[in-house]
Order: C-alpha cells, then sequence, then structure tokens
C-alpha cells in the first residue's frame, strides 16, 4: 500500500516561493518610490514638444499644462492631460502624448478641419467640420447663413460628404442654410441648390443628390441659360434608384 503523506519540501518549497515574491515586491515598490523622487525626472516646460498644430499654437497648449510643470514624469497620467486639453481647445479633435525622458514630454495633436464661417455679433467665427464654431478667420470661405447649433452641425456634416465625393462640386460652394421648413439650400456657382430637408438627407439621398447636382449643372454651363435655381426637392430615391423631376428656374 502506498503511502499519502507528503513530503516536507513541497511546503518549504512553497515557503520559499511566497517569500520571493514580498522581497520581490518590497523590492519593486522601493525603486519605484526612489526613482519617482529623481529631480532629473522632473518636467522642465522647455522640453515639451508639440506637433500636428497649424490652428493652435505651441505656447498655448504648453501654457495649458503649468500645473504640471516640474512633476516628475513618470507620475504623470498621460491619458487624463490628453483628455483635458482636447476638452479645452475647440480647435482640436484629439490628443497623444508620449514620455520623452528624462524630463520632457511630445504632444501630438490632430485638429478638426475648419469647413466655413459665420458671424456672430458681428464677429467672424470659424465653423468647423465636426460643427464646432470659435472666433477666428481661417478655413474655406463657405458661409453659414443660419446660427442655429444644431442646423451648424448638420450641415457640417453634409459639407464633410459633399468633399469627399464631389471635391469639384465642393470647391464651388459659397454658403449653405436651412429653410424655415428644414430643407437644405445650397449656394454654389451661381446657382440656388434646394436639397430635401436635414430629416430625409441620409448618405444615398446625399450622394444621388450630387450626382443630379452636377448633371444639372453641366447642362446649365452648356446652355447658359438665366435658371438661378436647381430643386432636388421632387426627386424620390429608392431600392431601383431615382424618380421624380429636377426642377430648374
Amino acid at each position: 500500500m502506498k503511502s499519502t503523506r507528503k513530503k516536507p519540501g513541497g511546503k518549504l518549497r512553497l515557503g520559499r516561493r511566497l517569500l520571493l515574491v514580498t522581497v520581490l515586491l518590497v523590492l519593486g515598490n522601493y525603486l519605484w518610490r526612489a526613482v519617482t523622487r529623481q529631480d532629473i525626472l522632473n518636467l522642465d516646460p522647455e522640453k515639451i514638444t508639440v506637433t500636428g498644430n497649424t490652428l493652435v499654437s505651441d505656447n498655448s497648449i504648453i501654457s495649458a499644462l503649468d500645473q504640471i510643470y516640474g512633476e516628475n514624469i513618470l507620475r504623470l497620467e498621460l491619458r487624463e492631460i490628453e483628455e483635458e486639453l482636447a476638452d479645452g481647445f475647440s480647435r482640436i479633435r484629439n490628443v497623444s502624448i508620449r514620455r520623452e525622458f528624462p524630463d520632457g514630454l511630445n504632444i501630438k495633436v490632430s485638429e478638426v478641419d475648419p469647413a466655413g464661417y459665420l458671424i456672430k455679433d458681428s464677429v467672424r467665427h470659424v465653423v468647423t467640420g465636426c460643427g464646432r464654431v470659435f472666433p477666428g478667420t481661417e478655413g474655406p470661405g463657405i458661409k453659414f447663413m443660419t446660427g442655429e447649433s444644431d442646423s451648424i452641425i448638420a450641415l457640417s456634416e453634409i459639407l464633410e460628404a459633399v468633399k469627399s465625393a464631389a471635391p469639384g462640386f465642393y470647391s464651388s460652394v459659397t454658403a449653405v442654410d436651412i429653410s424655415y421648413r428644414n430643407e437644405v439650400i445650397i449656394y454654389a456657382g451661381g446657382l440656388n441648390y434646394r436639397w430635401h430637408a436635414l430629416e430625409d438627407l441620409e448618405r444615398r439621398v446625399v450622394e444621388g443628390n450630387l450626382m443630379l447636382s452636377e448633371k444639372a449643372r453641366s447642362r446649365h454651363l452648356e446652355t447658359r441659360d438665366e435658371a438661378k435655381v436647381i430643386d432636388m426637392r421632387f426627386v424620390e430615391y429608392s431600392s431601383d434608384g431615382a424618380s421624380g423631376a429636377v426642377v430648374v428656374r
């Protein structure tokens, strides 16, 4: 009959492992404290570099970090700093930060692209591609005729779609507006394009409108008639394609 008695060496080896883990934890904690207390790792504002920015200056971004000057860079919560910078500047879309040893940071910025402008309280404001508004003069000369925030956001998204799908048409756009019926109005190349209501402008409708608008515009240029309005509101789209008529008047 075999003995089931455990060998005494098993408990000894387990005890040694626990002791080793404890020693390593204590040593690691000690080393961490020692390293993070070194002045050589304290953040030097002159060692902060910023890349990817054109609308927001280096000084503005670096100055916004004045509360962490002199802090040990190993103790910095980079994710929190990234979020604070993105939230603090309307022109910044997102931020990525990495440590530059021994005492610096590299900040990579992604900015929002201006979509146009509007006049607010007699001051020119920039409208970004995601509908944010702030004082400024940069960006394309597309005027937002409405000052309603929801409409600005919706028109910004439409302009981004137009820019991506039909850059030639986009380059001729001079202004955008929303009618009292919530319909989109685009001014381009001396013509007034009347589109569907915002709630009906899903992606396929935008793409269909762009295609038909470009055809109508080409015909207008060829015939050189006196038409000023290209009305897309009577066109309907389905899985079978487009139906209805583009009204030119």
